[in-house]
């Protein structure tokens, strides 16, 4: 009988909390100052994100998240960049510009990697490749129309910035390690990326593991 009456008052107690829950969220809208939210529609920037969960077995080998900074990714950065600055003068919007229009000297990407204890950063050259001396379990290449490149750089980085990790959404934490890896967009004078390319694809490999994150280019452009 006594586990019944509780039965009871936790179905009452349900019931008011979700009649009233609505009239608490209005009273709080009411009482406490709301923060402006602005929108920006990221579904096209956020199509370029590859994300996978891998494992060895039973054991997690760790999650990654990729993200492509083709062009549409940029402008989806260049809006998140202006809204957050709120108000942008010719020159500075000029210089925003610039800045990316000088990231498509390269093809380039974000990563979100399994995280790792990082003190002091160390740059190294192996091969014509800067490396950060943190990065040493993995390295980065991409495959494109069967051929394979190796980055011109492949740098970790303490924070990402504030647009790049908005466009990653939760996945952006302090529970992952940043990288970034940059490829040329030319070989011998001949654009890696062309007007046939059907698929781009990146592939992280440890001496143990490879992992590929693949993009498929039948409506994408170089970049």
């Amino acid at each position: 009988m006594k586990y019944f009456i509780n039965i009871v008052f936790l179905l009452a107690g349900l019931s008011l909390i979700s009649g009233c829950g609505s009239r608490y969220i209005n009273h709080a809208k009411e009482t406490f100052k709301q923060a402006e939210i602005y929108e920006i529609d990221l579904k096209k920037a956020r199509s370029f994100i590859r994300s996978e969960k891998e494992y060895d077995q039973f054991t997690t080998v760790g999650l990654f998240d990729v993200l492509w900074f083709n062009k549409d990714v940029q402008e989806a950065y260049r809006k998140i960049k202006l809204e957050r600055f709120g108000v942008f003068d010719h020159k500075s919007q000029k210089k925003l510009d610039d800045n990316i229009e000088s990231a498509n000297k390269f093809i380039t990407f974000y990563l979100l990697l399994p995280p790792k204890d990082v003190q002091d950063i160390i740059y190294t050259h192996f091969d014509g490749v800067t490396y950060s001396q943190s990065n040493v379990d993995w390295n980065a290449v991409i495959e494109i129309d069967g051929k394979r490149y190796s980055p011109k750089e492949f740098i970790f980085e303490r924070e990402l910035d504030p647009e790049i990790a908005y466009i990653f959404g939760k996945s952006a934490n302090r529970y992952r390690s940043i990288y970034i890896a940059k490829f040329e967009t030319e070989i011998n004078g001949a654009e890696i990326i062309s007007e046939n390319t059907k698929q781009l694809k990146l592939i992280l490999r440890t001496t143990k593991y490879s992992i590929p994150f693949v993009w498929q280019l039948k409506l994408v452009c170089a970049n």
